[in-house]
């Protein structure tokens, strides 16, 4: 994936090892991350619960906001 293509809102898929590495503390007991895509620095993951949005902020993307929004 390219800069152009991520600023167009082309998504890619997440390498597996990387996401596990990130999502570390995140995921409840017994849930997986099913499907990932990056947005340029950011990160939308679905799992069997809910979608966890991931933020990278700020230039050194030193700061990161996790939103969790449930299925149901």
């Amino acid at each position: 994936m390219g800069l152009l293509d991520g600023l167009l809102g082309h998504g890619s898929e997440v390498d597996a090892a990387s996401l596990e590495r990130r999502l570390a503390g995140i995921l409840i007991d017994g849930e997986t991350a099913r499907l990932a895509f990056k947005i340029i620095r950011d990160v939308f993951v679905f799992t069997e619960r809910r979608i966890i949005l991931i933020d990278v902020q700020g230039v050194t993307g030193s700061k990161v906001a996790f939103t969790s929004i449930p299925y149901r």
